[in-house]
Order: structure tokens, then sequence, then C-alpha cells
């Protein structure tokens, strides 16, 4: 009678057991970075781009998805000083030039899969905001450039992300949500 009772008592228990095992040792699937999260991680900046930036003070860009098409839109918004105020009277008086640059590019994984690239990158949009149209002929290089494509831009690591509880996980992918980046993560 004992042994029968152990027996019932190890079928009813061991399923059980297992599950909760299972459940323990499995971990999450994926991980999602809100826009807000992307910009405050992202690495790259406008001057590596744009020779014409290198050494001017660059906001953050705001980054936001776009699901339907799979790719990440950056808006940056770059004020250039104007002139010092001792040429006040100059041929722009003392009104600072703005800039607004918008690129889009469709999210991918580096091969290590540590680190966030932005592929097919595309110049959508260039402004040149406080320039007289007259004068602005120096900058037209600059907006001439709208709708050429660039090469792959890093935008931030994740391997903070990709250690939880002790267990190491490996990246697999990415998607672009409405809430955010979703990386797909699977452990090592």
């Amino acid at each position: 009678m004992v042994a029968l009772l152990r027996r019932f008592a190890t079928v009813l228990v061991l399923p059980f057991v297992l599950g909760l095992t299972g459940c323990a040792t499995m971990g999450p699937t994926s991980f999602t970075l809100t826009p807000d999260e992307m910009e405050r991680r992202l690495q790259t900046d406008l001057s590596s781009l744009f020779e014409l930036l290198k050494g001017t003070e660059q906001r953050r860009p705001e980054i936001s998805t776009m699901p339907v098409s799979g790719r990440l839109q950056l808006d940056w918004n770059v004020s250039m000083p104007g002139v010092s105020d001792t040429d006040r009277d100059g041929l722009y008086g003392n009104k600072s030039i703005g800039l607004a640059v918008t690129l889009s590019g469709r999210p991918d994984l580096d091969e290590a899969g540590t680190t966030v690239l932005l592929r097919e990158v595309r110049i959508e949009d260039i402004r040149v905001t406080g320039v007289p149209r007259l004068l602005g002929f120096g900058l037209t290089q600059l907006t001439d450039r709208k709708g050429m494509t660039i090469p792959d831009l890093p935008l931030f690591g994740i391997e903070d992300q990709l250690r939880r509880h002790n267990v190491a996980y490996a990246a697999s992918s990415v998607e672009v949500g409405y809430r955010g980046l979703r990386v797909l993560i699977a452990p090592k």
C-alpha cells in the first residue's frame, strides 16, 4: 500500500515540479526599448555625417517608430550660433542659424548581436532656418543631400540588457513596434 501511495504521489507531483523548473529557466524572450530609452542610449551624432557640423552643440534627436515600414526616424535640431555681439549690424544680425535633419532607417543587429545599427539610412529632410534664401548658397550642398542614402549608423549598444538574473542571453533580431524597438533574445 505504501508503494502504491508513493507511485501515486510521484505521478501527481512530478509534472508539477517539472512545470515549475521549466518556468524558472524559461526567462524572458524579448525586451522593448521605448523611444525615450533609445534617445538616452544613442551613441551617434550628426557631425559624423556632416563635416559642417563638427564642433557644434547638438541635442539628442527625437526618435520615432514607424512600425508599418519597420523603420526608425531620427529628428535632429541643431542651433548654430549667429555672429558675435561686436558684429550685431552684420549680414545676419545676431540671429542664430537653425538646422533640422530627419533620417530614417531599418534597425538591425551587428554581427555580434550587441549593437543596434540603422541600415538603409535615408536623409528624409534637411531644413535651414535663419538664413535669407539669397545668402544660403553655401548651404545648398547640405540641403541637396535630401533623399540620399548614407552608410549604416551604429545607434546604441544593448550589452547591459543581455544579462538577466545571472543568465546570459543572445539577441537574435529586432522589430519596430508602436511601443518601441523590440529585441528578441534567447539564453546562450
